[in-house]
């Protein structure tokens, strides 16, 4: 009888920033670019990256929108979806990858619940004085999905190096947030 060996060193890796951007194809509802001219649609398709760059701090201290860890929210129940090609840098598409995976949906799901947010002017109300100070850059997302089988649980989280952390005025010593 033979022994068994898991490795369980495995992962697959690759550059996050290189540079180079891949046409990559998103469902936005029709009835959000029916009506665009060309040079609008063009615009809206350039938007598209610094709307998830603008939201970003919101999405990763928010609510997770889809509450079961183990299913992907889908476009389901919208409007009829039109598919938009679009040429987006690799980081950009894994910033959306990471953000979507924690909150339990598809990309195109974010990218509609972004739009979403961009149209209510979530980005002109408090918004900017909630985040104010909070870094936009951070050194590492990681992303864990765990599954503790004796518990019955199925986990996804995302953890922030360095977590959020702001500086008393008193002290200017670094002092862990305790919310957002």
């Amino acid at each position: 009888m033979g022994i068994l060996i898991l490795n369980t060193d495995r992962q697959i890796q690759s550059s996050f920033e290189d540079n180079k951007s891949e046409v990559v194809s998103l469902l936005i509802p029709e009835d959000t670019i029916a009506f665009m001219t060309k040079e609008e649609r063009r615009k809206f398709i350039k938007n598209i990256p610094l709307l998830i760059k603008k939201y970003e701090k919101y999405l990763v201290s928010s609510k997770r929108i889809h509450k079961k860890a183990g299913k992907i929210l889908y476009n389901r129940d919208q409007n009829r979806l039109k598919k938009l090609n679009l040429r987006m840098k690799n980081s950009d598409w894994n910033l959306l990858s990471v953000l979507a995976s924690t909150h339990g949906v598809s990309r195109c799901f974010l990218v509609n619940y972004i739009l979403w947010l961009d149209k209510l002017g979530m980005a002109n109300t408090s918004f900017d004085q909630i985040y104010q100070g909070i870094p936009t850059q951070k050194s590492a997302y990681q992303f864990n999905w765990s599954i503790n089988f004796e518990a019955n649980q199925l986990i996804r989280k995302l953890q922030i190096e360095p977590n959020v952390l702001y500086f008393s005025r008193e002290s200017k010593k670094p002092k862990p947030m305790n919310r957002i």
